[in-house]
């Protein structure tokens, strides 16, 4: 019996949750029903809504402005609107009566002009004829003219043409108040803008006009006809340099004499490139014994030159350090030596030829200097290979104070800043940064860096296990060179591990 009394209650209590749950759930389904609803009939309401607005919505006067009151019904059908509008009649006033649409012909009340311009207010209330209830306006359309002149000379004045929110009704052909929206336009009238103040002119008596003289024309002289050397690349020794023989003139030429003097002791003539200035033949020679130069060039038949440019290049090989000066043979009047012959009149028009001073410097060479972890007479005896950041690479040794011989260099490298890198078997490769002068340079890598037994560039375990192989013996692994590999040797690399080169 009481086990029948607990399923019932049990049952009265389901049933009561299973009613609960599908009344939630109905009032679930109404109120999104209802919302549904409530935002389509304001998606609606939009929709309708109607604009009313004015064209054009600023103006400024002058001049006088006749201002569009325009509808936007969308797609309603338009059967009555009421509107007041508001004026300032200090400012302005309606300069005619204001025409209203055709599309609603029924004018109940329209405010007459004088009427407007006394109290600065206009009541339009229009509808539709009997006619035009089959064919209501609708959209975009123009409700009535407004034309307003400024009757005030006030200037910077700013007001309104404005639609009384509160006092507007428009009502569609199935007799329904709709909504709306205005927007007044904004009036502006005699604008004007400060003038910066401008300083008045003082005027100055006007000058006496006084004659000028002409000028004389006063004839114009030829620049002087010269001929010239110039160093084309620096003097090295050892090394071949070039110098530039040129002519400038500006009366034309038919021919060229060059003779130049130069000292054999410091200096040889290795050729002589014609540069091919002049159209005729080049004759040229040299003798280095004498220290003696001759260039001549001349004129094809019919023709001259004017201007400025080179007859030959010079190229010489650097004897011996020091200054030395190379002279051009020339004398007043004299045919035998340095000429240039003026094509009109056959005569010599060169002015007076400059010497060329130049000196001639040592080449570079580079000595290596370093140290190392030996003991011993052997001092810091290393061979190795030394590289520049260019590409340069030679050999070199060291004596027991560890500098070794000097090396050539490059003659480009004068004047110039370079990394240069040392690397010797079982030590890692170390860097320095040299200013290369002419003569002998000496750059200096320090203390190399022990350990690297196998020159991978790395001291590690790999350089460890080498050393041990070697143990007790002799060879590269023996840093301090004191004959044998132990732990004085085990010491000096493990200072070392995990560097890399430079």
């Amino acid at each position: 019996m009481i086990n029948l009394f607990q399923k019932f209650k049990a049952l009265k209590r389901s049933t009561f949750v299973f009613r609960f749950s599908l009344l939630s759930l109905l009032f679930l389904v109404l109120f999104y029903t209802f919302s549904f609803w409530v935002f389509k009939l304001n998606l609606v309401k939009a929709q309708d809504q109607v604009d009313i607005y004015f064209e054009p919505n600023i103006a400024v006067f002058p001049p006088d402005t006749t201002f569009s009151l325009t509808v936007d019904s969308k797609s309603e059908g338009i059967g009555f609107i009421r509107v007041k509008i508001y004026f300032d009649n200090t400012y302005f006033s309606l300069s005619q009566e204001i025409e209203t649409t055709p599309l609603l012909a029924s004018v109940i009340e329209k405010t007459g002009m004088n009427e407007a311009n006394t109290n600065g207010q206009i009541l339009l209330v229009l509808g539709l004829s009997a006619e035009q209830r089959q064919s209501p306006p609708s959209g975009v359309f123009e409700l009535a003219k407004i034309p307003l002149e400024l009757k005030t000379e006030e200037t910077n004045i700013h007001s309104e043409l404005a639609i009384d929110s509160q006092d507007i009704q428009i009502v569609s052909i199935d007799a329904q108040n709709l909504d709306f929206l205005t927007e007044n336009a904004d009036l502006l009238a005699n604008i004007e803008v400060t003038p910066e103040i401008t300083p008045t002119p003082t005027n100055s008596p006007l000058p006496t006009d006084t004659p000028t003289p002409t000028p004389t024309d006063t004839p114009s002289s030829p620049d002087p006809t010269t001929l010239s050397l110039s160093l084309i690349n620096p003097p090295i020794l050892g090394s071949q340099f070039s110098t530039d023989l040129q002519v400038s003139t500006s009366t034309p030429v038919v021919g060229i004499d060059a003779v130049v003097n130069f000292d054999p002791s410091k200096v040889e003539v290795v050729s002589i490139d014609d540069n091919k200035l002049l159209s005729g033949n080049t004759i040229s020679s040299f003798d280095n014994s004498a220290g003696l130069i001759r260039i001549s060039q001349i004129e094809s038949q019919g023709f001259s030159y004017v201007g400025k440019g080179s007859v030959a290049a010079v190229n010489f090989l650097a004897k011996s350090v020091g200054t030395t000066d190379f002279d051009f043979e020339f004398a007043p009047n004299s045919k035998s030596e340095s000429n240039v012959i003026a094509a009109a009149s056959g005569q010599d028009i060169l002015t007076p030829p400059q010497p060329l001073s130049i000196e001639i410097i040592d080449k570079a060479s580079l000595k290596v200097k370093l140290t190392t972890s030996f003991e011993g007479t052997s001092g810091h005896q290393v061979a190795g290979i030394v590289e520049s950041s260019d590409g340069f690479s030679n050999s070199f040794s060291t004596d027991t104070e560890g500098v070794s011989a000097p090396i050539e260099l490059p003659a480009q490298f004068i004047g110039n800043t370079y990394e240069f890198f040392a690397k010797v078997t079982g030590f890692l490769r170390k860097k320095a940064t040299l200013l290369v002068d002419s003569g002998e340079n000496l750059v200096n890598f320090g203390s190399l860096l022990a350990g690297d037994m196998n020159d991978d560039g790395v001291v590690n375990n790999i350089d460890l296990s080498l050393m041990y192989g070697s143990w007790f013996g002799g060879g590269s692994a023996d840093y301090n060179k004191d004959g044998i590999v132990n732990t004085f040797d085990y010491w000096i690399l493990i200072q070392n591990f995990f560097k890399t080169n430079d």
